[in-house]
């Protein structure tokens, strides 16, 4: 009894590792097999990673194109503006400058009349 208790013991040993040496052989394989497909989708995850970044980049390119567009339109329209105020604010100075003149020339002719 002993002796076929035995045999059944290392049979049993001999297929749990032969299980094992098939479970390291799969997983063997398995490794090789997605190492190899990682290796041919890769470059073309890479080209599409490259695409997409090339794609943004033109991207925000264009918007800081259009935003520096908007941006010197806005400056030119306020310098425009900035100058038209000054130029009405130095015409109504002028003109009150030129009334104040006027008035001061009347009231000396009236006193030097008076006189």
């Amino acid at each position: 009894m002993k002796t076929k208790y035995l045999l059944e013991l290392v049979s049993r040993k001999q297929a749990k590792t032969k299980e094992m040496q098939r479970l390291v052989i799969g997983v063997g394989i398995a490794g090789v097999v997605g190492v190899i497909t990682g290796a041919l989708i890769a470059p073309k995850s890479r080209k599409k990673i490259k695409d997409k970044a090339i794609d943004t980049t033109e991207d925000i390119g264009d918007f800081i194109q259009k935003k520096e567009k908007a941006i010197k339109n806005t400056a030119t329209d306020t310098i425009e503006k900035v100058s038209d105020a000054i130029e009405d604010v130095e015409e109504k100075t002028d003109n009150i400058a030129k009334e104040m003149k006027d008035e001061h020339q009347k009231i000396k002719k009236g006193m030097e009349q008076t006189t």
